[in-house]
């Protein structure tokens, strides 16, 4: 009798190994899921990028090779008319990323202005005189209501 208590003990045992390994399995995968479904979602900047520059256009290293002395009006035109579309959506953070896009953009300006079309600099000199308005009276205002939302909450 002791000799089938050994054995069931054994079948037991066995069991029970058998069955922690697969448990082990099962939450590795369910972890593994669980990672993969969480969908990291884009920093803000990146959002900002895609509005103002196209999907993809730019990433963090900030590179404008993209832009050419062809193709930097239509950009100047894409940037400044994106931004006085959604001017009234813009937070604070918003607009110091805008203004880092823009200086960039203007510096890759510098770059190509000896190369630009005829007649191409002096329409985008009419685009900064246009942002730099939008930025001037729209920028200040979103301190001011982060400001006054601010002193509500207290």
């Amino acid at each position: 009798m002791s000799a089938l208590d050994a054995s069931d003990k054994t079948k037991i045992e066995a069991s029970k190994a058998q069955y922690a390994v697969l448990k082990t399995n099962y939450e590795i995968k369910i972890k593994e899921a669980e990672v993969s479904a969480v969908v990291t979602p884009l920093d803000y900047r990146q959002v900002l990028r895609n509005k103002l520059f196209g999907e993809g256009t730019i990433g963090s290293d900030m590179s404008f090779s993209f832009a050419t002395a062809n193709n930097l009006l239509s950009i100047y035109r894409n940037f400044v008319n994106t931004v006085a579309d959604n001017k009234n959506n813009y937070s604070r953070e918003d607009w110091d990323e805008i203004k880092v896009l823009y200086e960039a953009l203007d510096t890759r300006k510098n770059t190509v202005e000896k190369d630009l079309p005829k007649g191409d600099n002096n329409k985008i000199a009419l685009l900064k005189i246009k942002f730099s308005a939008i930025k001037a009276t729209h920028r200040g205002g979103t301190k001011g209501a982060e400001n006054k939302a601010a002193k509500q909450k207290a």
